[in-house]
């Protein structure tokens, strides 16, 4: 959402996600980059279809010299330890380096920090200032995990992205990007899909399916969000991984909609 932002206020455009990641961040050297590490995409990367693939002794040891991951060195780091980077389309994965590419590049377009940025033009816009947010190993705000906001202000973000991006009546979000970023963009066997960051799959309720749209954090934290039926709802708990809920939620909450 802060990278649709940065687009709405000018900069960034649409077309520019499909530019490569490194040619937002000048501080990287690509000399030393892995094969076919400067072809990945900001939407790829929006996507977990970076194909960065690095061996977990290797992060192991990277992680002890934390001086090197600072700013975009983090960045460095992913590219140049990487195995190389096949030619897209790659295969999905769902990890931490993608995000993190993503906030570098919002770090590196919009004026002052993306930390502020985030602070003042998503945040601050929605009225949201009881929040905590980690730092990531790079000094940037960490983008894969590591943010808590209140239910009620969950459920704003659940109310913008119904609403294609406005808030009180002002477009922060293009509506364009919203739809990209709740879209088909990769849908595995199961049939679940993922955009840009958010989730969609379909709900079979009483022989009807339903499509629903997600924000998902681990241990259980959810923004279930109906378009058909005009419906958000908010989940917070504290589990190992998603438990069951992802499917015993919504079949369970969703007929109390639908009589009448």
């Amino acid at each position: 959402m802060a990278l649709g932002r940065a687009i709405q206020l000018g900069y960034l455009t649409m077309a520019d996600l499909d530019k490569p990641v490194v040619s937002f961040l000048k501080e990287l050297d690509q000399s030393k980059l892995v094969e076919g590490a400067t072809a990945i995409t900001v939407a790829e990367a929006m996507n977990m279809g970076s194909g960065i693939r690095i061996d977990k002794a290797k992060s192991r040891e990277l992680m002890k010299k934390p001086g090197l991951l600072k700013g975009q060195g983090q960045i460095q780091a992913y590219l140049e330890n990487s195995a190389p980077i096949p030619k897209a389309p790659r295969e999905f994965k769902y990890q931490g380096s993608d995000p993190s590419m993503t906030m570098q590049v919002i770090e590196a377009v919009v004026p002052g920090t993306a930390e502020d940025f985030i602070k003042k033009e998503v945040l601050g816009k929605m009225g949201i200032t009881n929040f905590a947010w980690q730092d990531d190993i790079s000094g940037l705000p960490k983008s894969a995990a590591g943010s808590s906001i209140r239910s009620r202000d969950m459920m704003k973000f659940g109310l913008l992205v119904m609403n294609k991006g406005k808030w009180n009546g002002e477009q922060l979000i293009p509506a364009g990007f919203v739809e990209k970023a709740t879209g088909k963009i990769h849908t595995n066997a199961q049939g679940t899909s993922y955009g840009y960051f958010w989730w969609r799959h379909e709900v079979t309720v009483g022989g009807k399916d339903y499509v629903c749209k997600s924000g998902r954090g681990a241990g259980g934290q959810f923004i279930f969000m109906f378009p058909e039926l005009d419906l958000i709802f908010v989940i917070t708990s504290h589990n190992k991984g998603m438990g069951p809920m992802l499917k015993d939620v919504p079949e369970r909450i969703l007929p109390g909609f639908l009589r009448g």
